[in-house]
């Protein structure tokens, strides 16, 4: 029997096992919102605690991509893509090559652990500030679009990028009730000014309301807006 040719069964029970082993002990055992019950263990999905959430040998990620059978059979298991990855550089957004929007849906209504990175940071040899700047942009636009109408669901929001000027706009682009938000950080490596996305904007019709968070990182254009023009809620 080929590879191509296991029963789902025997798949199912193979990712369940891969699927496990990415997790590991968590350090702080008790009133950790990272962390997840398995039997009698309180562990965290591993790439968290180690920040290697580019690595393209991730679970469901890289068994997705062997073939087209594994990723349907993937796709079937929601608990499997509530991590989901997107990349604002290199090809495709998502590391399975399909879309933003699909790879949203496959988790149907679970809580959702999202991180939006880069391949590759220019740097050391690699790639050039002023090619990647327009392109990071438009991705990110791409992205936040497919992940908005998900927010409600969202736990931790970890979006890390080259450019101040590509992050997402904390007044203009989250809005309504997250009562799962626990984490929201908006990082990059260079402050490239304000945030030119958010200018002559309409604000969306409702505020951010996120009663649960506790950990809010933001860059310094994200930081003056809320500052000076930030909405009642803020």
């Amino acid at each position: 029997m080929s590879i191509a040719s296991l029963p789902a069964e025997v798949l199912l029970a193979i990712f369940r096992d891969v699927f496990i082993s990415q997790f590991s002990i968590c350090s702080q055992q008790n009133n950790c919102s990272m962390c997840r019950r398995i039997g009698s263990n309180h562990v965290a999905w591993g790439p968290t605690q180690s920040s290697n959430t580019a690595d393209p040998s991730l679970f469901p990620f890289a068994l997705a991509n062997v073939l087209l059978r594994w990723r349907d059979v993937l796709s079937n298991v929601p608990e499997y893509w509530t991590h989901p990855i997107f990349f604002l550089d290199g090809p495709g957004c998502t590391p399975t090559g399909v879309d933003a929007v699909e790879v949203l849906k496959f988790s149907k209504g679970l809580p959702l652990e999202v991180y939006i990175t880069r391949r590759v940071f220019p740097g050391d040899g690699v790639g050039s500030v002023e090619a990647d700047t327009e392109e990071e942009a438009k991705r990110m636009d791409e992205v936040m679009d497919a992940l908005k109408p998900h927010l409600t669901r969202c736990q931790h929001i970890f979006i890390h990028t080259l450019c101040s000027s590509s992050l997402p706009s904390l007044r203009h682009d989250f809005a309504g009730h997250c009562p799962f938000l626990t984490q929201l950080k908006l990082e990059c490596e260079i402050g490239d000014g304000v945030n030119i996305f958010a200018q002559n904007r309409p604000l969306p019709f409702k505020d951010l309301i996120c009663t649960a968070l506790y950990t809010l990182y933001v860059d310094g254009p994200n930081f003056q807006e809320i500052a000076m023009k930030g909405r009642k809620s803020w």
